[in-house]
């Protein structure tokens, strides 16, 4: 019976460990000023709870997410695709991005296009420019149509030893190139590399790793297995001590 027992627990053990992992995410975009615009697919959110922008020194982490297109995956470390297609939003340290985020309805979008770009002020951490999708056209980080709009992200230009803030290239990764296609429109794979980031803040470090992958659904989904499973190991351990002969 206890050998029964602690099988129970020890499942509900690992269900537990797994929901925690898929569901915490550190984001650090202004609750007030996470939006941006489409003009062709309307509102954005970059600070949707558990799911929302990471920016940091290298690269941005975390998804956007969109009411008519769905989610926008900012890097394949997200959800630990990297070996089947490696791409990723970067930052080259002083706040000019590069590289691509990709969106299972509309395909790519271009950080970087040709005539524009994204960039954040590395002082105020304000969003401007614009993304480019072949499929949706133009994503507005900062702008006064249809209202009063702008992303903001509490990241700031890191500071060097002296106090000031540092006038070098990038401090994790560097230029993106454009993602090579595959046969069905997808990023030729590519090699998978874990990568140690600073957020900005100066005490504190994000890893990406394969031992906790980040999806949208995953959090969701588990939840609900936790919110119906908990009750089922418990009735069973119950059932088990309190009519052990039934």
């Amino acid at each position: 019976m206890l050998g029964y027992f602690w099988k129970c627990i020890l499942s509900f053990l690992c269900l537990f460990s797994a929901l925690w992992c898929s569901v915490s995410f550190a984001q650090n975009i202004e609750p007030g000023a996470k939006y941006l615009y489409g003009e062709n697919i309307g509102w954005i959110n970059g600070a949707t709870p558990g799911h929302g922008m990471m920016v940091a020194d290298g690269a941005i982490l975390g998804y956007l997410w969109s009411e008519n297109v769905g989610w926008i995956n900012l890097s394949c470390r997200n959800n630990n695709t990297c070996v089947k297609a490696d791409y990723g939003v970067k930052n080259d340290g002083n706040g000019k991005l590069s590289g691509y985020g990709w969106g299972e309805n509309i395909g790519w979008v271009n950080f970087k296009p040709t005539g524009s770009g994204v960039t954040i002020d590395p002082n105020t951490g304000v969003f401007n420019g614009k993304a480019w999708g072949e499929n949706i056209g133009w994503l507005s980080f900062n702008g006064s149509d249809p209202g009063s709009f702008q992303l903001k992200t509490t990241w700031k230009k890191p500071l060097s030893p002296n106090g000031n803030q540092n006038e070098g290239g990038p401090l994790v990764g560097g230029e993106a190139d454009a993602p090579s296609e595959g046969a069905q429109g997808q990023p030729a794979p590519l090699k998978n590399e874990n990568t140690e980031i600073s957020n900005g803040s100066g005490n504190k470090k994000v890893t990406s790793s394969s031992s906790c992958a980040l999806s949208p659904f995953a959090g969701g989904s588990l939840l609900w297995v936790g919110i119906l499973g908990f009750p089922a190991i418990l009735f069973s351990v119950l059932r088990k001590v309190v009519l052990p002969n039934h």
